[in-house]
C-alpha cells in the first residue's frame, strides 16, 4: 500500500512541474507584428543600425548562378582518369589526350623498349585480348564488354559493346623514355544493355582510359617480377662448397645467426624433425624419416619433404664460419658426411624452399 501511494505522489509531482510546458503546446494566439519582424529579420541576414557601414562579405564560398548548362546524356557518370601505376610514370598536364602516359626507364631494367615489348605480350595473354601490330609503334586493340546473363547453369555473357583501340608506344631514340597513349578508332553497340550507358564518345573516352590502365598495371606487374627475380639473385648467396678439410657443404654469405635462423625453418620443410639444438654452437641434431609425410607435409611441402635420399635416422647439421663464409656441413649422427650427390640434393630443396618463402640465404 506504501508503495502504491508513493508512485501516485511521484505522479502529482510530474504533472506539476511539466503543466506549465504542456500548456504552450497547445497555444494558438497569433504573432504580435513586433515578434514576426524579428522572424523576418533573422531571416534576411543581419540588420546593420542606421550611420554603420555593412560588414564585408566574402566570395571565395560564393557559387555562381547558371554559368554551366549540362546535356541531357542519358546517365551521369565520373570521368574515368588516367593513373600513374608504373614507376616513374607521370601525365603531362599540358597535354589535353585524355588517354595518355608519359613513361620513363625504371631502376634495373637494362632494355627498356625490350621491356615494354614484353609487357605487350604478357596484356594480351593476361587480359585475352585481341592485339594487332600495324607499325613499329601501334598496335590495334579489339576490346570487348560483356554483359551477364540467365542465372546458376544457365548463366552465360553477352557482348554488349565493341571497340577499335590504337595502342601507340612512341619511344625516344635513346630509349630511356616515351609516351604511350590510346585512341579509340571506332565504337559498336552490338547489344542492347540492361540499364542504360552514356553516349558513345563519353564510353570511346573511358574505353581507351580503362585499357591504357590495365596495360600501365601489367607493366607495373611484370616490372615487380622482374625486381623480385633480381632481388633473389642479389640476396640468395647459398652455394655447393667444400670446407677446410675439402668435405662437401653448403656455403652463404650472410652472418652467420641469421643463415642459423633461417636453417631451421628450411630443415622443418625438408621433413627434418628438430630433437635439440644449440644456439651458441649454430648446430642441430635431427631426426629424419626416410618417404614418410605428415598430412601437413602432404598438403603444404609435398615438393620437399622427405624428398632428399639419405637413410632414416638422426643427423647433425653444424654451422661454422670461414674466411669464404658460413659453411653448412650434415653429417650422420656418427660423424660421417653427406657425400657430395647428397650435399647438391639438399642444394637444390634448400633453394626450391627459398624461392617459395622469398628467403635471402
Amino acid at each position: 500500500m506504501k508503495l502504491f501511494k508513493l508512485a501516485i505522489v511521484a505522479v502529482a509531482m510530474v504533472a506539476n512541474v511539466g503543466c506549465t510546458t504542456i500548456k504552450g503546446w497547445f497555444n494558438e494566439a497569433p504573432l504580435t507584428p513586433e515578434q514576426e519582424s524579428k522572424i523576418v529579420n533573422r531571416n534576411n541576414g543581419i540588420k546593420v543600425p542606421d550611420g554603420l557601414k555593412s560588414p564585408h562579405k566574402s566570395t571565395e564560398f560564393v557559387i555562381p548562378k547558371n554559368i554551366v548548362t549540362v546535356p541531357d546524356s542519358g546517365t551521369v557518370t565520373s570521368p574515368t582518369t588516367v593513373l600513374v601505376i608504373l614507376e616513374k610514370s607521370w601525365v603531362n598536364e599540358d597535354d589535353n589526350h585524355k588517354a595518355k602516359i608519359m613513361i620513363e626507364k625504371p631502376d634495373l631494367v637494362d632494355d627498356f623498349p625490350q621491356f615494354i615489348e614484353s609487357g605487350i605480350e604478357a596484356f594480351q595473354t593476361h587480359l585475352n585480348l585481341t592485339i594487332t601490330p600495324i607499325s613499329e609503334t601501334q598496335y590495334q586493340i579489339e576490346y570487348l564488354t560483356y554483359e551477364e546473363t540467365g542465372f546458376w547453369f544457365w548463366k552465360s555473357k553477352k557482348v554488349i559493346e565493341k571497340f577499335d583501340l590504337q595502342l601507340n608506344v612512341e619511344m625516344q631514340k635513346h630509349g630511356r623514355s616515351g609516351q604511350v597513349y590510346i585512341d579509340a578508332v571506332s565504337y559498336e553497340l552490338v547489344s542492347e544493355p540492361s540499364d542504360t550507358i552514356p553516349k558513345a564518345s563519353i564510353r570511346k573516352e573511358a574505353a581507351a582510359v580503362h585499357v591504357l590502365n590495365d596495360f600501365m598495371l601489367e607493366l607495373d606487374y611484370q616490372y615487380r617480377v622482374y625486381l623480385k627475380k633480381e632481388k633473389s639473385e642479389l640476396d640468395v648467396t647459398l652455394a655447393v662448397a667444400k670446407n677446410s678439410s675439402n668435405q662437401p657443404v653448403l656455403s652463404s654469405q650472410q652472418e652467420i645467426a641469421y643463415v642459423y635462423s633461417q636453417t631451421e625453418e628450411i630443415l622443418e620443410q625438408l621433413g627434418f624433425s628438430i630433437e635439440e639444438e644449440d644456439k651458441l654452437l649454430h648446430s642441430y641434431k635431427l631426426k629424419y624419416n626416410k618417404g614418410k609425410q605428415s598430412t601437413w607435409d602432404s598438403i603444404f611441402n609435398s615438393k620437399v619433404a622427405n624428398k632428399l635420399d639419405i637413410p632414416s635416422g638422426e643427423y647433425v647439421v653444424e654451422l661454422t664460419t670461414s674466411i669464404n663464409g658460413v659453411y653448412i656441413k650434415f653429417s650422420s649422427i656418427d660423424g660421417l658426411p653427406f657425400s657430395e650427390e647428397q650435399v647438391k640434393q639438399a642444394y637444390e630443396l634448400f633453394m626450391m624452399v627459398i624461392t617459395d618463402e622469398e628467403l635471402e640465404l
